[in-house]
């Protein structure tokens, strides 16, 4: 299929490659907060809340 011929016009795929670009800047902008690398109690957190959804859903016991 050419790059022209898309079956849809959603999506980043269909994007032309300037604003691939640019949404994948922005991207990076805000990605460098440090994540849970910096702020240890935000991972405890998102820890604590993983661990307990897992429990209460039941999921993957057999």
């Amino acid at each position: 299929m050419a790059s022209e011929e898309r079956s849809s016009a959603r999506g980043f795929g269909s994007m032309d490659p300037d604003r691939h670009r640019e949404v994948s800047r922005r991207g990076g902008q805000v990605s460098r907060g440090g994540g849970f690398a910096a702020n240890p109690s935000l991972a405890r957190e998102a820890g604590r809340k993983g661990g307990l959804a897992g429990r209460a859903g039941g999921h993957g016991d057999a």
